[in-house]
């Protein structure tokens, strides 16, 4: 269990997210969490606001593609925190457009399909917001026209981050920052991973001056990456025993992606019960925890 009554995870497309959520789910009853789609502020954000109040004040954990400000809607929204993942923004739009050429159900692939968009076309288009400083939006809960976001957007994103956000993860330091949340949010177990919704066609190199032309047209999200990359690195820095966790983590995660567990739970109870955090947390023990676990995961079944 999380240490939060209610969390909501701001699920930025893109950035290692869906992981993120496999995670998560595993803390909470499947009748707790609401997971919310919406696009631009559309589709079923109607339906969050109208459920019951029963219904709503339930929720533990909410999560999907949605832009700050849902707290407000809670009866007692002091007490909401938020999570979110970010992600280098040139390496985030290029997986995008590998995404939806994939996924038949997302709502640009006809259009992208149909058109035969390039890369190099389809990042300097206007099909959507998202690709005009999205994850600044996502975090501002603001969304002006394309080619319209301005600094106070930016300064509006890096308040909320700073007000009501518990804490944030960098995609391209995963497992650092699985240990951040580990600790952020009192979790009571490993929060082993594997990967999940990951593009595999990527092929094409990107040459500096798409990579230029990107970061010019999101330049608020270039600040902010580079805002949360030293904020990031400044809360590790205030963490304890972060590489025992680290250890734990990728040990875990790796016998989870390889197959050798089958049940995420099991897992995570074998290590509590059988006293490999209690040593893990107490250097005057004579074992080595992180081994102890190696020899659980590798025994012959």
């Amino acid at each position: 269990m999380a240490k939060f009554d209610k969390l909501i995870f701001l699920h930025i497309p893109k950035a290692g997210g869906s992981t993120l959520k496999d995670v998560l789910n595993r803390y909470y009853s499947e009748e707790n969490v609401y997971y919310l789609e919406v696009i631009d502020q559309r589709m079923q954000l109607k339906e969050f606001i109208d459920l019951p109040k029963e219904k709503k004040e339930s929720i533990q954990l909410l999560e999907g593609h949605m832009g700050f400000g849902l707290h407000n809607y809670f009866e007692r929204k002091e007490q909401v925190k938020y999570i979110t993942f970010f992600r280098n923004p040139v390496d985030r739009l290029i997986s995008l457009y590998y995404y939806i050429l994939k996924n038949k159900d997302h709502y640009l692939y006809d259009e992208v399909k149909s058109k035969n968009y390039a890369l190099r076309d389809f990042l300097m288009s206007d099909l959507t917001t998202e690709l005009d400083n999205g994850m600044t939006r996502v975090i501002a809960g603001k969304y002006p026209p394309i080619n319209q976001c301005n600094d106070e957007m930016f300064y509006t994103a890096i308040d909320h981050l700073q007000q009501y956000f518990v804490g944030f993860g960098i995609m391209e330091r995963y497992d650092e920052s699985l240990a951040y949340f580990q600790k952020k949010l009192a979790l009571d177990s490993v929060p082993f991973y594997k990967k999940v919704n990951v593009n595999r066609e990527r092929k094409e190199v990107i040459d500096n001056e798409l990579a230029t032309l990107i970061r010019e047209r999101n330049f608020l999200d270039v600040r902010i990456y580079e805002w949360a990359l030293i904020h990031f690195e400044k809360e590790l820095l205030n963490l304890n025993d972060i590489d025992h966790s680290l250890q734990l983590i990728r040990e875990c995660s790796k016998a989870y992606s390889e197959g050798r567990v089958n049940v995420s739970t099991t897992l995570s109870r074998k290590i509590y019960q059988e006293g490999y955090w209690q040593g893990y947390k107490d250097a005057s023990r004579d074992f080595h925890p992180i081994r102890r676990v190696k020899a659980w995961l590798t025994r012959k079944r």
